[in-house]
């Protein structure tokens, strides 16, 4: 039988997608079997948590989101700062030259 101390579990397992355990390994097969690792409430379980950790995934990629959203507003806003900026010395330098000329 597997041992979780001694082996990686994704060796002998692999949990398909809905949530249950497929065996890679005679020695998974023999420990699926002995141990019903594939019974409904162990099923449910491996769900609800994997659908937990899903959620709080989509949680902080909703919030990079937003950090990004606000970033490229920022990075808008100084765009448009920097072409005032250019605008306004474009300007003097045009007054400039026109007083040397003068």
């Amino acid at each position: 039988m597997w041992n979780p101390r001694l082996e990686p579990s994704d060796k002998h397992f692999r949990l398909l997608p809905d949530s249950s355990l497929h065996p890679l390994t005679q020695l998974g097969v023999v420990t699926l079997d002995a141990l019903r690792l594939n019974r409904l409430p162990l099923v449910a379980h491996r769900l609800r948590k994997r659908l937990a950790l899903d959620e709080q995934r989509m949680l902080r990629l909703e919030e990079r989101l937003r950090s990004l959203e606000d970033l490229q507003h920022q990075y808008a806003k100084l765009v448009e700062e920097q072409f005032e900026i250019l605008r306004k010395q474009q300007e003097l330098l045009r007054l400039l030259m026109t007083r040397d000329v003068e």
